[in-house]
């Protein structure tokens, strides 16, 4: 796991780098656009824009019994965000 310093972006803003690895390997570039959905842990996960020529448009969500709605919705839009435009949700409760 690589560990990032937090800056300071103006007066109320905060930043952290991607690494160039990463952004070398999703081919992004500055200005792209990336989804970050915030997990129920707290934790954060960072999805690379979606790529025109992507050939998988499905994606799978496992959604479990304890987690926000608000949480949920988050991972939906990012995905959506990324060019998904199948999003299946699992569960192993009924979700209302």
């Amino acid at each position: 796991m690589e560990q990032r310093k937090i800056m300071s972006l103006g007066r109320s803003s905060l930043v952290v780098s991607l690494p160039k690895h990463w952004t070398q390997l999703n081919e992004l570039k500055q200005g792209d656009v990336v989804s970050i959905a915030i997990n129920r842990d707290r934790s954060l996960v960072v999805f690379p824009g979606a790529k025109k020529e992507r050939e998988m448009n499905t994606i799978t969500l496992h959604v479990e019994p304890d987690e926000k709605d608000i949480f949920v919705i988050r991972s939906i839009i990012a995905c959506y965000l990324n060019g998904y435009s199948i999003i299946r949700l699992v569960s192993k409760n009924f979700l209302q």
